[in-house]
């Protein structure tokens, strides 16, 4: 098994309050920290809802990482319907955005409360990851279980 890790990157969310997560940090909910002239991303009309900033330098480090770039953010918007939720994002119900220089943000507040999710402080660790039990890779590499295997 040791031989299909492969390097990673977890996450540890702790609730914070907005103003104790400093501009340009990685964090889940609250308001997004975008250049000072950028537009809300919308779709069909109605404003995404802001889901995490990931600031790319607190990556850099991770070999996980390594195709990503250094620096930077990366902004994760999304269709939320707080009253039947959301499993399925369709084309255009969520939005990347890269801001090449976290140092040049400013802090946006949420456009509608009802689908701004609690703030969130991100920290990063790495870890080994081994393919999911479920994964179509496991017949290719003879791992996990196989309807056609016998008992």
């Amino acid at each position: 098994v040791l031989g299909l890790a492969r390097p990673a990157v977890n996450f540890v969310a702790k609730r914070a309050a907005e103003a104790k997560i400093p501009v340009g940090a990685s964090k889940f909910g609250g308001g997004p920290d975008l250049p000072p002239d950028a537009k809300w991303p919308v779709y069909r009309g109605e404003p995404l809802a802001f889901l995490a900033q990931i600031n790319l330098a607190e990556l850099a480090a991770s070999p996980a990482c390594r195709e990503l770039p250094t620096a930077g953010m990366f902004s994760v918007f999304c269709h939320f319907d707080p009253d039947e939720g959301n499993d399925d994002f369709g084309k255009g119900s969520w939005k990347l955005l890269h801001s090449p220089d976290a140092s040049e943000l400013t802090r946006y507040l949420p456009l509608d409360p009802d689908t701004s999710f609690n703030p969130c402080r991100l920290a990063f660790a790495e870890c080994l990851t081994v393919p999911d039990p479920d994964s179509p890779w496991n017949t290719t590499i003879g791992f996990g279980h196989h309807e056609d295997a016998e008992d």
